[in-house]
């Protein structure tokens, strides 16, 4: 605990202290402050990514990461399911 010069206390935090990161799913993951997460999305050759078609939007204390709705730069794109127009 620190007081700055107007008498106002302030909590001080370490490196023993940390952040909760948490998904739509499983349980949130603690890690200390100078500890590294790792965020994977299952491919590594960079030659295979694409650019902007990813969106992350904050909102009401959220980010939330967005596909975008009309794809780009894709080279190809697997479906198992055929989809008539209208359907559901």
């Amino acid at each position: 605990m620190t007081v700055d010069p107007n008498g106002t206390k302030h909590q001080v935090a370490t490196l023993d202290d940390g952040l909760k990161f948490a998904g739509d799913s499983g349980d949130a993951i603690a890690k200390k402050l100078n500890e590294a997460i790792t965020i994977s999305g299952g491919v590594t050759d960079e030659t295979k990514l694409t650019d902007k078609n990813v969106g992350v939007v904050a909102k009401d204390g959220k980010l939330n990461v967005k596909l975008a709705k009309n794809l780009t730069g894709l080279e190809s794109a697997a479906f198992t399911k055929t989809v008539k127009n209208g359907d559901k």
